[in-house]
């Protein structure tokens, strides 16, 4: 399959290199892309503009970055932002990828914060899809009724 990791637009900044045992987060998600399959990674880095970031928090978060149009009659640019934390370094490799590709998962559904979906309905729409595409769900996977409101 062709690497198109050249394609995936990271934001790292002064990011230490993995320790050993350590994964490194920029080519496990350039893995990770290139496992979906082709109409997923077409959307994901021809149709759509994201931006992987990688800092310190949570595992992996999804968010929105709205940029006003060039032109009057250009409607607005979306930049998607998927942020993946260090902390993924330490993970499980398959946990890791699964924190990636989930994150993913929860761009390609559209999920946005106050959307009017619960989080424990989105949670389980991500996961869905991320089983659909071929990647495990880990068995540690929080159960989702910690997401009822």
């Amino acid at each position: 399959m062709e690497n198109e990791g050249e394609d995936i637009c990271f934001l790292c900044h002064d990011w230490e290199a993995p320790a050993d045992g350590e994964h490194d987060i920029k080519q496990l998600t350039m893995e990770v892309v290139n496992r979906l399959p082709k109409d997923v990674r077409d959307w994901l880095l021809v149709e759509t503009c994201h931006v992987f970031v990688c800092g310190s928090g949570q595992l992996g978060q999804l968010d929105e970055l709205h940029l006003p149009p060039r032109e009057q009659n250009d409607g607005m640019l979306v930049v998607r932002i998927i942020f993946l934390s260090e902390q993924l370094r330490k993970e499980a490799r398959e946990r890791a990828a699964f924190t990636i590709v989930h994150e993913i998962a929860h761009s390609r559904c559209g999920h946005r914060i106050g959307d009017g979906l619960t989080e424990r309905d989105c949670e389980a729409e991500a996961d869905a899809l991320v089983a659909s595409w071929g990647f495990a769900i880990p068995e540690d996977r929080h159960d989702l009724s910690q997401y009822d409101t």
